[in-house]
């Protein structure tokens, strides 16, 4: 096998056929058919709609610190948007615009799958 890479290598400058690469389209289509699947699995109602519309709706605002949503920021970035639930699909929340806010990357993950009213103040 090694040979056949170091071949390869020679031939086209790297052993893998091509760099895995997601357009902008294809990761946020990715992130909505993500969303739709969880919330599926979890029994709970799915209603359609783009993340840039609950952004749009919530100012780029992080609902959680209150401080504002870099719009070109991308994950594993702290600072990148990101959708919450406010009641968790794992506890029996919905995917729907009532239920979700935006929030920051960071900021969510540190929230877990708590409910809303116990506020997460972020460590800037």
């Amino acid at each position: 096998m090694r040979s056949w890479q170091q071949q390869y290598k020679e031939q086209h400058g790297h052993w893998q056929t091509r760099p895995y690469d997601k357009s902008d389209k294809a990761r946020k289509q990715a992130s909505v058919r993500r969303h739709r699947r969880r919330a599926l699995e979890a029994q709970a109602f799915v209603e359609d709609f783009t993340p840039e519309s609950i952004y749009e709706r919530d100012s780029w605002t992080c609902h959680l610190c209150g401080q504002g949503i870099g719009k070109t920021t991308k994950a594993p970035d702290p600072g990148a948007p990101s959708i919450d639930h406010i009641v968790p699909l794992s506890r029996g929340g919905k995917h729907e615009r009532s239920n979700v806010a935006a929030a920051h990357f960071g900021c969510n993950a540190r929230k877990g799958n708590r409910i809303a009213s116990v506020q997460v103040v972020a460590a800037n």
